[in-house]
Protein backbone atom coordinates (compact mmCIF):
# COMPACT_ATOMS: atom_id res chain seq x y z
CA UNK A 1 0.00 0.00 0.00
CA UNK A 2 2.49 2.28 1.02
CA UNK A 3 4.53 1.68 -2.53
CA UNK A 4 1.47 2.04 -4.23
CA UNK A 5 0.86 5.55 -2.84
CA UNK A 6 4.48 6.34 -3.18
CA UNK A 7 4.21 5.37 -7.29
CA UNK A 8 1.40 7.26 -7.51
CA UNK A 9 2.80 10.79 -5.69
CA UNK A 10 5.84 10.74 -8.21
CA UNK A 11 3.72 9.99 -11.44
CA UNK A 12 2.04 13.31 -10.38
CA UNK A 13 4.60 14.87 -9.94
CA UNK A 14 6.66 13.40 -13.08
CA UNK A 15 3.32 14.57 -14.73
CA UNK A 16 3.10 18.05 -13.71
CA UNK A 17 7.06 18.32 -14.59
CA UNK A 18 5.60 17.22 -18.13
CA UNK A 19 3.26 20.21 -18.35
CA UNK A 20 5.68 22.08 -17.20
CA UNK A 21 7.93 21.62 -20.32
CA UNK A 22 5.53 21.93 -22.50
CA UNK A 23 4.56 25.16 -21.24
CA UNK A 24 8.65 26.58 -21.20
CA UNK A 25 9.02 25.24 -24.85
CA UNK A 26 5.66 26.64 -26.64
CA UNK A 27 6.70 29.67 -24.80
CA UNK A 28 10.04 30.43 -24.74
CA UNK A 29 10.01 29.77 -29.21
CA UNK A 30 6.11 31.95 -29.37
CA UNK A 31 8.62 34.97 -27.61
CA UNK A 32 11.60 34.26 -29.66
CA UNK A 33 12.67 37.70 -30.91
CA UNK A 34 11.04 40.02 -28.31
CA UNK A 35 12.38 42.34 -25.90
CA UNK A 36 16.17 42.57 -25.49
CA UNK A 37 18.75 41.61 -28.17
CA UNK A 38 16.21 38.92 -29.15
CA UNK A 39 14.62 37.13 -25.94
CA UNK A 40 16.68 36.91 -22.85
CA UNK A 41 16.93 34.56 -20.30
CA UNK A 42 15.05 36.40 -17.33
CA UNK A 43 12.49 38.44 -20.04
CA UNK A 44 11.34 34.73 -21.11
CA UNK A 45 11.31 33.71 -17.70
CA UNK A 46 9.07 36.46 -16.66
CA UNK A 47 6.67 35.81 -19.24
CA UNK A 48 6.40 31.69 -18.31
CA UNK A 49 5.16 32.98 -14.51
CA UNK A 50 1.61 32.99 -13.21
CA UNK A 51 -0.63 35.06 -15.33
CA UNK A 52 1.90 35.92 -17.43
CA UNK A 53 2.50 36.65 -20.96
CA UNK A 54 3.04 33.13 -21.92
CA UNK A 55 0.91 31.45 -19.10
CA UNK A 56 -2.22 29.53 -20.52
CA UNK A 57 -5.64 29.07 -18.13
CA UNK A 58 -4.84 25.00 -18.42
CA UNK A 59 -1.40 25.02 -16.74
CA UNK A 60 -2.37 27.90 -14.25
CA UNK A 61 -5.16 25.71 -13.43
CA UNK A 62 -2.82 22.92 -12.95
CA UNK A 63 -0.64 24.86 -10.77
CA UNK A 64 -3.53 25.81 -8.18
CA UNK A 65 -4.24 22.54 -8.02
CA UNK A 66 -1.03 20.47 -8.02
CA UNK A 67 0.91 22.29 -5.86
CA UNK A 68 -2.25 22.96 -3.03
CA UNK A 69 -3.08 19.32 -2.77
CA UNK A 70 0.52 17.47 -3.53
CA UNK A 71 1.55 18.04 0.17
CA UNK A 72 -1.84 18.18 1.78
CA UNK A 73 -3.52 15.82 0.56
CA UNK A 74 -2.82 12.48 2.69
CA UNK A 75 -3.79 15.10 5.76
CA UNK A 76 -7.03 15.74 4.42
CA UNK A 77 -7.31 12.03 3.66
CA UNK A 78 -7.05 11.23 7.04
CA UNK A 79 -9.06 13.63 8.45
CA UNK A 80 -11.84 12.59 5.98
CA UNK A 81 -11.10 8.45 7.17
CA UNK A 82 -11.99 6.68 10.16
CA UNK A 83 -8.30 6.60 10.49
CA UNK A 84 -8.35 9.91 11.72
CA UNK A 85 -10.03 8.89 15.23
CA UNK A 86 -6.88 7.10 15.88
CA UNK A 87 -4.40 9.64 14.95
CA UNK A 88 -6.08 12.05 16.75
CA UNK A 89 -5.76 10.14 20.22
CA UNK A 90 -2.40 9.58 19.50
CA UNK A 91 -1.24 13.03 18.46
CA UNK A 92 -3.98 15.28 19.21
CA UNK A 93 -5.51 17.98 17.15
CA UNK A 94 -3.12 20.61 17.69
CA UNK A 95 0.11 18.33 16.32
CA UNK A 96 -2.26 17.26 14.01
CA UNK A 97 -2.42 20.50 12.19
CA UNK A 98 0.73 21.92 12.93
CA UNK A 99 2.51 18.87 10.93
CA UNK A 100 -0.04 18.66 8.44
CA UNK A 101 0.28 22.53 7.85
CA UNK A 102 3.92 22.82 7.69
CA UNK A 103 4.20 19.84 5.66
CA UNK A 104 2.06 21.94 3.03
CA UNK A 105 3.89 24.66 3.15
CA UNK A 106 7.58 23.21 2.61
CA UNK A 107 6.16 20.77 0.11
CA UNK A 108 4.50 23.87 -2.41
CA UNK A 109 7.39 26.25 -1.33
CA UNK A 110 9.97 23.68 -2.55
CA UNK A 111 7.79 22.70 -5.62
CA UNK A 112 7.76 26.08 -6.42
CA UNK A 113 11.41 26.60 -6.25
CA UNK A 114 12.15 23.61 -8.45
CA UNK A 115 9.59 24.79 -10.88
CA UNK A 116 11.23 28.06 -11.56
CA UNK A 117 14.90 26.72 -11.23
CA UNK A 118 13.84 24.57 -14.16
CA UNK A 119 12.35 27.12 -16.15
CA UNK A 120 15.58 29.30 -16.22
CA UNK A 121 17.62 25.83 -16.94
CA UNK A 122 15.33 25.14 -19.79
CA UNK A 123 15.10 28.57 -21.36
CA UNK A 124 19.10 28.46 -21.43
CA UNK A 125 18.91 25.44 -22.67
CA UNK A 126 16.48 27.07 -25.55
CA UNK A 127 17.80 30.38 -26.35
CA UNK A 128 21.46 29.60 -25.44
CA UNK A 129 21.78 32.97 -23.70
CA UNK A 130 23.08 33.79 -20.00
CA UNK A 131 21.26 36.51 -18.39
CA UNK A 132 21.49 40.19 -20.28
CA UNK A 133 23.14 43.04 -18.47
CA UNK A 134 20.91 45.11 -20.20
CA UNK A 135 18.31 46.96 -17.68
CA UNK A 136 14.22 47.15 -18.89
CA UNK A 137 12.76 50.38 -17.12
CA UNK A 138 10.75 48.50 -14.73
CA UNK A 139 6.94 50.02 -14.76
CA UNK A 140 4.63 47.87 -13.08
CA UNK A 141 7.07 45.70 -11.35
CA UNK A 142 10.38 45.59 -9.79
CA UNK A 143 10.76 42.41 -11.03
CA UNK A 144 10.33 43.13 -15.09
CA UNK A 145 13.90 44.72 -15.25
CA UNK A 146 15.31 42.07 -16.21
CA UNK A 147 18.64 41.86 -13.66
CA UNK A 148 19.17 38.40 -12.30
CA UNK A 149 19.04 40.16 -8.64
CA UNK A 150 15.44 40.65 -9.24
CA UNK A 151 14.88 37.40 -10.61
CA UNK A 152 15.89 35.82 -7.70
CA UNK A 153 13.99 37.85 -5.29
CA UNK A 154 11.10 37.21 -6.90
CA UNK A 155 11.56 33.26 -7.63
CA UNK A 156 11.95 33.82 -3.32
CA UNK A 157 8.71 35.73 -2.82
CA UNK A 158 6.50 33.24 -5.39
CA UNK A 159 7.82 30.37 -3.40
CA UNK A 160 6.92 31.23 0.04
CA UNK A 161 3.50 33.10 -1.45
CA UNK A 162 2.88 29.44 -2.91
CA UNK A 163 3.43 27.61 0.22
CA UNK A 164 1.48 30.62 2.28
CA UNK A 165 -1.36 29.90 -0.42
CA UNK A 166 -1.29 25.96 0.26
CA UNK A 167 -1.66 26.23 3.75
CA UNK A 168 -4.53 28.81 3.59
CA UNK A 169 -6.53 25.60 0.67
CA UNK A 170 -5.60 23.35 3.52
CA UNK A 171 -7.20 25.38 5.96
CA UNK A 172 -10.45 25.03 3.99
CA UNK A 173 -9.77 21.85 2.98
CA UNK A 174 -10.66 20.86 6.98
CA UNK A 175 -14.36 21.91 5.95
CA UNK A 176 -14.46 19.65 3.21
CA UNK A 177 -15.78 16.01 3.40
CA UNK A 178 -15.13 15.31 -0.13
CA UNK A 179 -11.78 14.19 -1.32
CA UNK A 180 -12.25 14.37 -4.82
CA UNK A 181 -13.11 18.30 -4.67
CA UNK A 182 -10.57 19.17 -2.38
CA UNK A 183 -7.87 17.98 -5.02
CA UNK A 184 -9.62 21.06 -7.11
CA UNK A 185 -10.27 23.58 -4.39
CA UNK A 186 -7.30 25.17 -5.06
CA UNK A 187 -7.93 26.05 -8.45
CA UNK A 188 -11.76 27.12 -7.73
CA UNK A 189 -11.07 29.08 -4.83
CA UNK A 190 -7.72 30.70 -6.71
CA UNK A 191 -9.82 31.80 -9.61
CA UNK A 192 -12.31 33.70 -7.49
CA UNK A 193 -9.33 35.16 -6.00
CA UNK A 194 -8.72 36.93 -9.08
CA UNK A 195 -12.26 37.59 -10.55
CA UNK A 196 -13.80 38.90 -7.36
CA UNK A 197 -11.26 41.47 -6.45
CA UNK A 198 -11.12 42.47 -10.41
CA UNK A 199 -14.42 43.25 -10.18
CA UNK A 200 -14.33 45.30 -6.77
CA UNK A 201 -10.98 47.38 -7.28
CA UNK A 202 -12.64 50.28 -8.51
CA UNK A 203 -14.33 50.38 -5.08
CA UNK A 204 -11.95 49.00 -2.13
CA UNK A 205 -8.62 48.96 -4.47
CA UNK A 206 -5.87 48.18 -1.88
CA UNK A 207 -7.89 45.76 0.21
CA UNK A 208 -8.53 44.05 -3.62
CA UNK A 209 -5.16 44.21 -4.52
CA UNK A 210 -3.99 42.52 -1.25
CA UNK A 211 -6.32 39.94 -1.70
CA UNK A 212 -5.81 39.31 -5.21
CA UNK A 213 -4.05 35.88 -5.61
CA UNK A 214 -0.93 37.09 -7.83
CA UNK A 215 0.09 39.53 -5.33
CA UNK A 216 0.86 36.51 -3.04
CA UNK A 217 2.13 34.03 -5.78
CA UNK A 218 3.23 36.19 -8.59
CA UNK A 219 4.31 39.37 -6.94
CA UNK A 220 4.14 42.28 -9.90
CA UNK A 221 2.40 40.15 -12.66
CA UNK A 222 -1.23 41.65 -12.27
CA UNK A 223 -1.92 45.19 -10.80
CA UNK A 224 -4.01 48.29 -11.18
CA UNK A 225 -3.21 51.65 -10.56
CA UNK A 226 -4.03 53.34 -7.07
CA UNK A 227 -3.90 56.54 -4.79
CA UNK A 228 -3.87 59.09 -7.74
CA UNK A 229 -3.38 56.49 -10.69
CA UNK A 230 0.10 55.29 -9.13
CA UNK A 231 0.46 51.86 -8.85
CA UNK A 232 1.20 49.60 -5.40
CA UNK A 233 4.46 48.87 -3.71
CA UNK A 234 5.36 45.11 -4.74
CA UNK A 235 7.02 44.32 -1.48
CA UNK A 236 4.42 46.08 0.73
CA UNK A 237 1.37 44.64 -1.07
CA UNK A 238 3.29 40.76 -0.59
CA UNK A 239 3.83 41.41 3.15
CA UNK A 240 0.25 42.63 3.61
CA UNK A 241 -1.57 39.75 1.43
CA UNK A 242 1.00 37.09 3.02
CA UNK A 243 -0.11 38.10 6.48
CA UNK A 244 -3.99 38.26 5.47
CA UNK A 245 -3.42 34.74 3.96
CA UNK A 246 -1.52 34.01 7.24
CA UNK A 247 -4.47 34.97 9.60
CA UNK A 248 -7.01 33.26 7.99
CA UNK A 249 -5.42 30.01 7.36
CA UNK A 250 -4.54 30.48 11.51
CA UNK A 251 -8.35 31.37 12.05
CA UNK A 252 -10.60 28.65 10.33
CA UNK A 253 -7.29 25.92 11.67
CA UNK A 254 -8.92 27.50 15.01
CA UNK A 255 -12.40 27.56 14.24
CA UNK A 256 -12.13 23.87 13.15
CA UNK A 257 -10.39 22.34 15.82
CA UNK A 258 -12.60 23.92 18.53
CA UNK A 259 -15.33 22.66 15.79
CA UNK A 260 -14.28 19.36 16.69
CA UNK A 261 -13.82 19.38 20.46
CA UNK A 262 -17.06 20.27 20.77
CA UNK A 263 -18.85 17.73 18.56
CA UNK A 264 -16.43 15.50 20.01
Amino acid sequence: MFFRRKNISLICLLAYFIEVTWVIVQGTFQNWGSRVDGTSLLTNFWYLQFTGISDTLISSTIALSFLTSYGSFKSIYIKNNNYFNNVNQRIGYVSFLKKASLRTFFVAFFISLLTKIYQLILSFIILKKLPSNVVIPAELSPFADNRFSSCVIFIILASLGWGIYAVFIFSLGLFIKKNSIYLVLGAIVGTLLILIPGMFSRILTYGMYILLLPTLIAPGQMTFGILGGKHPNVYIGFLLSASIYLIFSLFLMYWWMVYKQKKG
